[in-house]
């Protein structure tokens, strides 16, 4: 079942707009199977084929998706800009906390200062991450 699953969500990754083939729910179905599988390219290329209206008034799936993508491509100011946003339920807390987290120490470490102290933080870190 879940194989078939990763099958339509990779041929729905091939329709130019999935929106006009299916609703809504099957969107979240895929995108999650997708996020599920660890198939980031492929959902950001569902991403990129939805609508505008889809993304900014999207399901917690897509928006969840959507951070996803933004943290796998370092694209942090669309994160941080989707985590701000989007009120997402408890179930998905704990991920995009750690995704929030991580973001900031990618961003930290670009810091030549923190580069001094970057093994003893990450030892530190991941005592509680």
């Amino acid at each position: 079942n879940r194989r078939k699953l990763q099958e339509i969500a990779e041929k729905m990754c091939e329709f130019p707009n999935p929106c006009s083939y299916f609703n809504l729910e099957q969107i979240d179905c895929i995108a999650e199977v997708l996020f599920q599988a660890g198939e980031i390219d492929k959902m950001a290329r569902l991403l990129w084929t939805l609508p505008t209206n889809e993304l900014v008034h999207g399901s917690e799936t897509v928006m969840k998706s959507r951070a996803i993508v933004a943290f796998h491509s370092r694209n942090f100011r669309e994160l941080y800009h989707t985590l701000e946003n989007y009120t997402f339920s408890c179930k998905n807390h704990e991920l995009l906390q750690d995704v929030w987290y991580k973001s900031h120490y990618i961003e930290a470490e670009k810091v030549p200062f923190f580069s001094l102290f970057s093994d003893f933080l990450k030892g530190f870190f991941s005592l509680f991450f």
